[in-house]
């Protein structure tokens, strides 16, 4: 499992406190009729400016809305803030502080009157949140045009404290869903789920359908291992609830016994410690491996992608490849009394009032307008459409059904009626987990050790007292009239590049009061297939890389640049500028460059007494560094690389061709007797922890990093700290950075460089002012991660003081190594062809690290290999598209059969 997965598995879990979604949001285009407004307190005048936070990807979208709303409302103006400005600038968490969710909460609702947030508005059950949001109850029952009964039952309670304040109004909600096999239900004898199907329905059908095959198990249901969003969330949710937040350890185990039952006697898998939740993660992409042993029911998002399957895109049908698509889904079974009918786990989006604005009537009647639209942009991204419009007449008016797979309606449908959407009591959770974990795999009774854990809680915390004002920061004022106003983008992420970004901002329009630059650094371009001529079209003048660009849409500077000074188009180097010209014309101001290097622990080096690796270090200086600094000490371990069964790096630093794409034809190598050599090599290596395998140890890769056991990691020039960026902690040790060590032939992770121009947009009105903006931000020498374009910046004092002597000269060390690639020999790299093969390489070195026996896998993938590139290399690869994609796709299934898709 890659990092990604494995964090948005982890967004699925119950440690939320206030965390903001980034999600796209948009206009339906539906013009809803407009709220009767309730009178109010505060100090709203005739003409009133209230202000709106979302993420920057977010304006274009919210601006419509907000066009649509001053239209229907032109007393209220709405000023969008972006809120990846705002976290850029550190007002939110600084870097190198101690996070702290209090400081995070006040800077946020300080941001702006009105702010898109997601649900769970508690930080502990001693905080009453209308400290910091304001309780929308007392607004919505004095509005008889807001129709609380259009909402989805339950949904409103969503965005509550535990104090039962109303903090947030919800916009939008994503939910789970029991996903199942109908051949395992067939099989069985069993009907299929069906909405309103019961928990003694769902308890038999796991029994029923659970079986062993040898000493293997197929599970009737598999469990989400962290209970946040387990079958069992709404259940102990609603004894939290019933008991104020208190534990009765008694009657839970009587409300969870049968789930304790059913995990012991191996016929569920149920939830796990937080030391085993990666081992969860593992075997359930293992079970999906063979139709034997896969679940015959699981649960998931219903965007999920089948565990362990192939991910691809049909524009057609935007849940192509997802579980939805593939199987059957159920909604959570319900209570046959009608005790308990709300089960569904949901994950809702609000948005929020700050308690500090003084415009309580118009933001109201703002966030009553955003619940009558539906926040998608491009129906043909699924990850919008799981996110069901919170008002049911939304779904219905703005087409949400006719998006949804037909087969799935009625269960999707059912479950936003039966929404579990409340979620408090966080540290309960924690001790009701911990206990259940311990309960199933020790065999023991789970009230003993529930009361144990309850009995090891450290003392309530003293209620945190924060008395301050809150205070929203003013609007925007209008720019005078006579100064120019550009729009300046990058689509940046990098925490240092961010602070420093809006410091060059600034600081250029206190010194050209003529002249106003608006820094954007989120944007989604929507459906645009070329992204240069979404950001021509929306901005006047942007960064970004060097491919692709449209002259159509991008301005060539060669005008501009004939104006200029000889000392100024001296000092970029004539490399630098060809890489932006296209037939001797100029289409970017260069920015600057950056490569791949090798991050190291200088700290433990010396601790093991070990030299830092020199500058002009190759492939077996490495190996030999990376084997001295690690350790299998368990009183002090180590580990000397992060690796990836990805990472082509040390696959090509040992002469590996796991395919040899210069014969004719080219040739599959996986049962090559160098192959099977290289592979006893890298088990050795894992053995000896000379590499670790980052592959589904995201857990333990936070570990061995935060404590500094990690001797060399690959990073990006500029970005030797990226592990820590956002993270609010101090870095523990030293780092240093060279670059990647040398092997024989190229290394592809050093061989190029990811360089960044300043492009003005031909369409800009105001492409003078461009000019000047991107020439200031090529004098800015501490500006962007990597190697300044400008000469004089790169040679200076101040660039070589900010990234250090030593980081400097392993800089420029590292680009002096960089080959040349034109577009073609980038195109050629990235086709399609060998995508499968890579797929099926990492597997076998993932079976090899795990210890399995992998000869007879080296045949099954030499074979499929074979057959693949048969099949493939007859196609046309010249113009790649989507239909190119999908012959590959079927080159795949036919060399294949048995893989998931």
């Amino acid at each position: 499992m890659n990092t990604s997965q494995y964090k948005s598995w982890k967004f699925l879990s119950f440690l939320l406190v206030v965390v903001l979604v980034l999600v796209n949001a948009g206009c339906s285009g539906r013009a809803p009729s407009g709220p009767n407004i309730p009178p109010s307190s505060g100090s709203d005048t005739e003409s009133t400016t209230i202000t709106f936070a979302a993420h920057g990807y977010q304006r274009q979208f919210f601006e419509a809305l907000i066009k649509t709303f001053h239209e229907q409302n032109p007393d209220i103006t709405v000023q969008f803030v972006d809120l990846t400005q705002v976290l850029s600038t550190g007002q939110i968490a600084t870097p190198g502080e101690e996070w702290n969710p209090y400081t995070y909460v006040r800077n946020l609702v300080q941001a702006a009157d009105t702010i898109l947030m997601q649900g769970f508005f508690t930080i502990d059950t001693t905080t009453d949140m209308s400290r910091y949001f304001r309780d929308l109850r007392p607004l919505y029952e004095s509005d008889p045009s807001f129709q609380p009964d259009d909402f989805w039952p339950g949904i409103l309670t969503a965005c509550e404290d535990t104090f039962g304040n109303m903090v947030g109004l919800p916009l939008t909600a994503s939910i789970m869903g029991i996903f199942y096999d109908q051949a395992a239900f067939d099989a069985a004898g069993l009907p299929y789920p069906q909405p309103g199907w019961t928990w003694d329905d769902f308890q038999k059908a796991v029994t029923a359908l659970a079986e062993k095959q040898g000493n293997e198990t197929r599970y009737g249901f598999y469990d989400l291992p962290d209970l946040g969003g387990s079958i069992l969330a709404s259940l102990v949710s609603d004894h939290l609830a019933s008991h104020a937040g208190d534990i009765d350890a008694a009657a839970l185990q009587d409300e969870v016994q049968w789930y304790i039952d059913l995990a012991q006697a191996g016929m569920l898998s149920g939830v796990k410690a937080g030391e085993d939740m990666q081992y969860a993660w593992d075997e359930r992409m293992k079970l999906f491996e063979t139709e034997t042993l896969r679940p015959a029911m699981w649960i998931d998002s219903l965007i999920s992608a089948v565990p362990n399957g192939e991910m691809y895109y049909d524009p057609n049908n935007p849940f192509s490849g997802m579980t939805i698509d593939q199987f059957s889904v159920a909604p959570f079974p319900v209570s046959a009394d009608g005790s308990a009918n709300h089960t569904n786990r949901s994950w809702v989006e609000c948005a929020a009032m700050s308690s500090g604005t003084t415009q309580p009537r118009a933001a109201w009647a703002w966030l009553n307008f955003l619940s009558r639209h539906w926040f998608v942009t491009d129906k043909t991204q699924v990850y919008e459409l799981s996110r069901a419009p919170s008002r049911q007449s939304v779904a219905e008016s703005d087409g949400y059904w006719d998006l949804v797979p037909a087969k799935a309606v009625p269960s999707v449908r059912y479950a936003l009626e039966h929404g579990s959407f409340n979620f408090n009591y966080i540290g309960q959770f924690v001790e009701i987990n911990s206990a259940l974990a311990k309960t199933i795999s020790d065999n023991a009774k789970f009230e003993l050790v529930l009361e144990t854990e309850i009995a090891a809680r450290p003392p309530t915390p003293t209620p945190f007292v924060d008395n301050a004002p809150i205070v929203v920061a003013t609007p925007q004022a209008p720019l005078p009239e006579g100064v120019t106003a550009i729009k300046y983008f990058i689509n940046e992420y990098n925490q240092n590049e961010m602070v420093a970004l809006n410091t060059a901002v600034e600081q250029f329009n206190q010194r050209s009061p003529d002249t106003h630059v608006s820094l954007f650094m989120d944007f989604n371009g929507g459906s645009e297939e070329d992204w240069y001529t979404a950001m021509a079209r929306n901005f006047d003048c942007f960064t970004a890389g060097q491919f692709g660009f449209n002259t159509t849409q991008v301005l060539n500077l060669n005008s501009l640049l004939s104006n200029e000074p000889a000392s100024f188009v001296s000092d970029f180097s004539p490399q630098m500028m060809d890489k932006f010209r296209l037939e001797g014309d100029l289409y970017a101001l260069p920015a600057s460059s950056r490569v791949q290097m090798m991050a190291y622990n200088a700290d433990l080096l010396a601790r093991r007494g070990l030299p830092t690796p020199s500058i002009d270090w190759d492939f077996d200086d490495f190996i030999e560094l990376a084997s001295a600094a690690a350790s299998t000490s368990d009183a002090d371990p180590s580990y000397g690389y992060m690796y990836s069964p990805y990472d082509d790096f040390i696959s090509l630093g040992k002469g590996i061709k796991w395919v040899d794409m210069e014969t004719d034809p080219p040739q599959a190598n996986f049962d090559s007797p160098q192959i099977q050599a290289f592979l006893n090599w890298l088990m050795n290596m894992n053995q000896e922890r000379v590499l670790f395998n980052q592959e589904n140890n995201w857990e333990k890769m936070n570990t061995i990093m935060y404590s500094g056991q990690l001797a060399f990691w690959a990073a990006m020039m500029g970005e030797k700290d990226w592990f820590f960026q956002g993270s609010g902690q101090q870095i523990p040790f030293k780092i240093g950075m060279v670059p990647m060590p040398r092997i024989d032939g190229d290394n592809p992770m050093a061989s190029w460089s990811n360089d960044r121009g300043h492009y003005i947009s031909a369409q800009s009105e105001n492409p003078g002012a461009c000019w000047d903006w991107i020439k200031y931000l090529s004098e800015q020498p501490n500006l962007f991660a990597g190697l300044p374009a400008r000469l004089s910046i790169a040679e200076s004092p101040t660039w070589e003081a900010a990234v250090g002597k030593e980081d400097a000269a392993a800089y420029r060390a590292a680009i002096a190594n960089i080959k040349p690639l034109d577009q073609n020999e980038i195109d050629a790299q990235s086709q399609f062809v060998l995508w499968p093969i890579t797929d099926w390489r990492n597997q076998v070195i993932q079976a090899a690290l795990e210890g399995q026996e992998i000869q007879s896998v080296l045949v099954a993938q030499q074979q499929k290999a074979e057959a693949y590139l048969d099949c493939a290399l007859a196609l046309d690869a010249s113009e790649p598209s989507y239909e190119l994609s999908e012959e590959y796709l079927a080159c795949r299934r036919q060399a294949d059969p048995d893989g998931n898709y």
